[in-house]
């Protein structure tokens, strides 16, 4: 008997996936937790349209890639409003209020994306280049 780490039950050894390298020869987590946790994981790389949101101004962008990795991306080059406005206010991660919308496909995702832009571009909280689109 081992009790999962994650959900606390204890169970039988044959209720957890085998890894060498873990105590008893299996993992820590019981395999219905680690179907979970893999699933979280698949959802999290559908395709989606963010906004982030700080003190009333906010970004609308698109990604497939886990916000984390999305907001280091922002955070490490200079050259979009969301970028410099995270430089210039000494952001982190936890302090943006992310909306998010899913999607079936990375491209109804950037239709919708470009969408929300066109129709906020010219408002003056919008974090987005000011371009032509």
């Amino acid at each position: 008997m081992k009790t999962c780490n994650k959900c606390k039950v204890e169970k039988e050894i044959d209720g957890f996936y085998k890894k060498k390298a873990g105590k008893y020869g299996v993992a820590a987590v019981c395999k219905k937790c680690k179907i979970a946790i893999n699933k979280s994981y698949q959802k999290a790389d559908k395709p989606y349209v963010y906004i982030a949101s700080h003190n009333s101004n906010y970004y609308i962008g698109c990604s497939n890639a886990r916000w984390s990795s999305r907001f280091s991306k922002h955070k490490n080059r200079n050259n979009t409003g969301l970028s410099k406005y995270i430089e210039e206010h000494k952001l982190e991660r936890e302090e943006l209020h992310i909306d998010m919308i899913e999607f079936n496909t990375i491209t109804e995702a950037k239709a919708y994306e470009s969408f929300l832009i066109k129709g906020n571009i010219s408002q003056k909280l919008c974090l987005n280049k000011r371009k032509e689109r």
